[in-house]
Parts: C-alpha cells; structure tokens; sequence
C-alpha cells in the first residue's frame, strides 16, 4: 500500500542538541500506510531544517528499510531556539517537535564503549548476549564517579531501554526485536546525549 503518514521518533530532540555534535540516538520516522500497516518499500525519505536548512550538515536523505528511515550522524552547526526537523517521502510531510541547539559542552570529552558486543540475536527472544557499554575519560580511563544512565534506542526494539552506570560500566539483560533482519543500535548517556556509541547486529 502507499505511504499514508509518517511518525517522527526525536526522543534525543527533548534535550537541548549540542552544536557540532552528530544528534544522538539519531532520529528517525516511521512508515505507515492508511491502514497502519509498515510501509515496507525502500522509500527515499530526506529531512531538512524548518528554519536553517544550510545549517544541517551530515546525511539528509536515507532510504527506509524495515519501514523506518534512520538518519545517523545528523550535526546542526549552529546554536539557537525554535529548531524543528522536516521529513519528506512521497509527497508526505512529518515535522519534529521544537529542539534547542546549545553550545557543545565539557562532557563531550567522555567516550562510550562497547566491552561487550550483543550477539546471537533472535527475533522475539532475548540477545542471548546482551550488550554491556563503558564510560571512559578522554585519557581512556575508566569514568568511575560518573554517574546517570545508558540509553538504547532502535526501531521496534523491546526491553528495558536504559541501564545504570555502576562504576563506569552499564550492562542491559533484556533485549528483544520483535522482527527479524540487521538493525543498528545507538547507545547514549542520557545526560549528556553528545556522548554515544553504536553497533549493528
């Protein structure tokens, strides 16, 4: 069926963005049908900015697979208010809501890691190893006594979506995609969305 509508997934939009920085999780829509349905298709979709649009730099037009179009590595040069993404696919218009791009702060000075790939992954059941992320300083040393919570996001991805930082390590225990195919996971710190890693599995 064609493309009906489309839905903006901008959770890392509800903090400020900071400038320079790719925006993380990146954002990404969604593709239904008039039915709700997933629009499967590999549909040219590309974003802009509603008041910038010179100010958005990195890949603007993806092509959706699995009926969802990610947008990774997204930077916004700029710092101001009143930001909104716009998504265009077939004549259909979808709009983010209202962001704010800050100056780019000290924490980007910490780095995520992966210390343990997710693997064995099944649709609908738990990753049979479940993806474990450490905090480190720009020196490479463990971020002991940084504290707050890792974030996971993907389309359709299922579980428990943040784990606490226990001495600089974050360790999730549920994972689960409900269908099956490659997909890439993106991995924040929640305070500070500028710090991220990702993976595909």
């Amino acid at each position: 069926s064609p493309l009906a509508r489309m839905v903006v997934s901008d959770a890392a939009l509800r903090l400020p963005v900071e400038a320079g920085v790719p925006i993380s999780p990146p954002p990404y829509v969604t593709l239904f049908d008039a039915y709700g349905n997933p629009v499967l298709e590999p549909l040219s979709v590309e974003t802009s900015l509603v008041n910038f649009p010179g100010a958005l730099l990195n890949q603007t037009r993806v092509s959706a697979s699995l009926g969802a179009a990610v947008f990774p590595g997204l930077r916004i040069q700029r710092a101001a208010s009143a930001f909104s993404l716009l998504f265009l696919a077939d004549g259909v218009v979808a709009t983010s809501l209202p962001f704010e791009v800050v100056h780019a702060s000290a924490a980007s000075a910490l780095v995520l890691t992966l210390a343990r790939r997710p693997a064995a992954a099944v649709a609908t059941e738990p990753f049979t190893i479940q993806p474990r992320l450490r905090l480190r300083d720009r020196f490479g040393n463990p971020a002991l006594s940084s504290l707050g919570f890792i974030a996971v996001t993907a389309p359709s991805l299922a579980g428990s979506l943040s784990a606490p930082l226990i001495q600089g390590v974050a360790s999730f225990t549920d994972l689960v995609m409900p269908t099956p195919g490659g997909v890439d996971l993106y991995f924040t710190l929640e305070e500070h969305p500028s710090v991220n890693a990702s993976v595909r599995i």
